[in-house]
């Protein structure tokens, strides 16, 4: 078997694991704050934020370097005030799309969030916050190249023992076997998902100390996402044969973030990432980041990170007048696929910009009244 044969066998192999549902990741997890949690939906100083991450994993291994691609954007806002003067409510919309292997297993949909942000001293300085998301998810699948040859299912089937299968539900569209001349087919579905989150914040001006911890439950519900099903799939339920890898498992994350200065001009930044889902693992991800004071407006950042059992992260970053964040990273691959990618992983960059919308000043006329 050729190395490109080879590598073709692989993601093959990962696109159908990824049938099972498992969620997008992220180097940057914390440049997309809406998608990890939506209790940070309008956790900010500001009138608007507007965000976007971009990661495109084994670029330099595909001759046409689109194979997986998944990129995200959001936006949020604090818009009103709560039920106290020191609280205040945050809604934001979260657009996601993901693109997986030959087969273009895509993965979009669009969720808006509402957070409730209460605080817990006069000063804002103690936050708890509570965020709910709720949105239609689209998946697909092209079970067929441009010259016809299928990209999953009996295909990888035939080359793992020689002995195709025809009865696969990756070669089915509307439920009709698809055979004769095999033109290109896609297998969609979509599914209604809900997530919940919760916040705590502290921050202590005078130390310049400030610590975030968050956890989210994802896919309440277990959502139904099989391809095929009537109706385009959807449902709450696993489907009538009780398929468990035809449902979205729920997806609980924690994560926390912890900034403290070490000298006047240099801080450090560490912060972690705990996914697990019944079916899918774990994702564990550590990195120690610090933080360098350049001037009053720009901050530069940079450090290391680890994804437990499967790549190193280098990591780079700015943040310029406490408005704009940029953000870089890029994956070392240490996991089993290293051999065949010679260790190279995914790349991301990512953007947020917060806009300050002013209220105009009333001033009151003033009357001249001319002196005789």
């Amino acid at each position: 078997m050729t190395i490109r044969k080879l590598i073709l066998l692989i993601v093959g192999m990962a696109c159908l694991g990824s049938l099972k549902s498992q969620d997008l990741h992220y180097s940057l997890f914390n440049m997309a704050p809406t998608k990890i949690n939506p209790a940070q939906t309008g956790a900010f100083l500001g009138s608007v934020r507007v965000g976007g991450i971009f990661r495109d994993q084994w670029f330099t291994v595909f001759d046409n370097g689109n194979e997986f691609r998944t990129p995200s954007f959001f936006i949020d806002a604090p818009i009103i005030q709560g039920l106290r003067d020191q609280d205040w409510v945050g809604v934001g919309v979260t657009f996601i799309n993901d693109r997986v292997g030959t087969g273009e297993l895509t993965t979009s949909g669009l969720l808006i969030s509402g957070s409730y942000h209460y605080a817990l001293d006069k000063k804002q300085n103690q936050m708890l916050t509570f965020g709910i998301q709720a949105g239609s998810i689209s998946r697909s699948i092209n079970t067929m190249t441009q010259d016809g040859e299928l990209t999953a299912g009996s295909v990888l089937q035939s080359q793992l023992d020689g002995t195709p299968t025809l009865d696969d539900p990756l070669l089915t569209s509307s439920g009709n076997q698809m055979g004769g001349n095999r033109e290109e087919a896609d297998l969609t579905t979509s599914y209604f998902d809900i997530n919940f989150g919760v916040l705590y914040k502290v921050k202590d001006p005078k130390a310049g100390t400030s610590l975030e911890l968050g956890l989210a439950a994802a896919h309440i519900g277990s959502p139904n996402d099989e391809f095929g099903s009537s109706g385009q799939g959807g449902g709450q339920n696993p489907n009538q044969d009780g398929n468990d890898d035809a449902v979205r498992p729920m997806t609980i994350t924690a994560h926390g973030q912890y900034i403290y200065p070490l000298t006047d001009k240099i801080t450090a930044e560490p912060s972690f990432l705990f996914q697990t889902a019944s079916g899918s693992g774990n994702n564990i991800i550590l990195q120690a980041v610090g933080g360098y004071q350049l001037n009053e407006q720009i901050k530069l950042q940079g450090g290391l990170g680890y994804r437990f059992g499967d790549a190193g992260q280098i990591l780079a970053g700015a943040a310029i007048d406490e408005r704009l964040r940029l953000g870089l990273s890029y994956d070392l691959n240490f996991s089993q696929l290293s051999s065949v990618t010679s260790n190279q992983g995914g790349f991301e960059i990512a953007a947020n910009y917060i806009f300050n919308i002013y209220k105009q000043p009333e001033i009151k006329p003033t009357i001249l009244c001319p002196q005789f």
